[in-house]
């Protein structure tokens, strides 16, 4: 069946993709109102509880350097089932979970398990679409990978306010399941017999060992990396200092990732506007100044011992515009450095990002004391990290970019 025939035969694809993209990003950070409340549950510590949010976005950055690469070999559809066959199996089994290391186990495989959805839709977007109509998609998905983590806290939030945490899960099950089944009856396989090819984990593993031996390509990649990192330690410790301390409820939570959110919205904006006026390192020193600007902020306020959650958001809105404005320009700077198997690249800097957050995650839960001084430090030498690399990049490292 040609690309053009499952266009036309199979018009729902696009929608189940951009489903599956969402529940992709949103299965974590609806997670994060809820750690507060995991932790009193088995009486563990904070940074305990942060344990299960790290552990989901492990198997999902380990997950998604695989998917792509198998993808090629046995097609998308019977990995897109399996993958949110054990998502939604995951999700159930944690619902039903009486032991704290049974439930940090199964969101690893749950990780895994929705890890297909952070890489097999653009790759079936390629499959069936093409010009204009996937450019279009393209920016669909942009915009909900950004939407999709703004909106799940307050889902979370409503749903341990009218239920419980526990039934969080229950929730992404269901939300698994149901998709699951779109997938089964309107997806089709788009990556026909004949252009498929056998994967050899030593060809794997060679294509991962030279791009990260190259250097260029690196000196952009990691400035996503320790961008999202801090991001998420940011993340993983606001609902602890405003629900804990500000005495916020989880829906009152809930509101204030949208927010910061907006900040990266903006950022992505910001560099489409401008992008035929001004070169790419222009966009990246902006993003560095913004994310400084959003720590400094952050810690002066946690020094003055502030109690309103809304002067916390505000301020890293301006890290998030910065990581919005970085992760723009410095993916295509990164993508520019590799010469053979872009796919692989972008599953790197992809995996690179979600592999950060969930060292981002551990970091916050050791640091944690009862405010952001030790997390935001942390943030702060990452942040610092992100200016040195970008004020002191050449004109030679740039040049395949301009």
């Amino acid at each position: 069946m040609t690309s053009k025939k499952i266009a036309e035969d199979y018009k729902f694809i696009p929608y189940l993709m951009v489903l599956a993209s969402a529940l992709c990003a949103m299965s974590t950070t609806i997670l994060t109102p809820a750690l507060p409340f995991i932790a009193h549950h088995f009486d563990f510590s904070n940074d305990a509880s942060q344990k299960i949010l790290s552990m989901n976005l492990l198997g999902v950055a380990l997950s998604g350097l695989l998917y792509g690469a198998l993808s090629e070999s046995l097609g998308r559809r019977l990995l897109f089932l399996m993958g949110f066959l054990l998502f939604s199996l995951c999700a159930f089994l944690s619902f039903l979970a009486e032991s704290f290391n049974v439930l940090w186990s199964l969101q690893i495989l749950q990780g895994c398990g929705v890890g297909c959805a952070a890489v097999l839709p653009l790759a079936v977007i390629r499959d069936v679409y093409s010009g204009k109509r996937a450019a279009y998609l393209m920016s669909i998905f942009g915009i909900l990978m950004a939407l999709s983590p703004a909106l799940s806290p307050l889902v979370g939030g409503i749903i341990i306010e009218a239920l419980g945490w526990k039934f969080i899960f229950l929730f992404l099950s269901s939300v698994g399941v149901i998709i699951g089944i779109g997938l089964f009856y309107g997806l089709p396989e788009t990556h026909p017999q004949e252009l498929r090819h056998p994967v050899s984990l030593l060809l794997l593993l060679k294509n991962y060992a030279r791009l990260l031996k190259n250097t260029k390509f690196l000196r952009f990649a990691v400035l996503p990396w320790f961008s999202f990192g801090g991001l998420w330690v940011y993340s993983s410790t606001a609902p602890f200092v405003f629900i804990e301390n500000c005495g916020l409820t989880p829906v009152e939570y809930g509101k204030y990732p949208i927010i910061t959110i907006l900040g990266v919205i903006i950022g992505n904006v910001f560099v489409n506007r401008f992008i035929s006026l001004w070169e790419l390192l222009t966009f990246l020193k902006i993003g560095s100044i913004s994310l400084l600007s959003g720590i400094f902020g952050l810690l002066l306020a946690t020094g003055y011992n502030c109690k309103d959650p809304m002067v916390y958001a505000s301020v890293m809105f301006f890290y998030c515009f910065g990581f919005g404005s970085l992760w723009s320009a410095s993916l295509s700077m990164a993508m520019d450095h590799v010469s053979h198997g872009k796919g692989y690249g972008a599953a790197l800097i992809r995996s690179g990002q979600l592999l950060s957050a969930s060292l981002g995650v551990m970091i916050s839960g050791l640091l944690y004391e009862g405010s952001f001084i030790l997390p935001g430090l942390f943030i702060l030498a990452c942040a610092i990290a992100i200016t040195l690399l970008v004020w002191t990049t050449s004109r030679s490292e740039i040049s395949l970019s301009e």
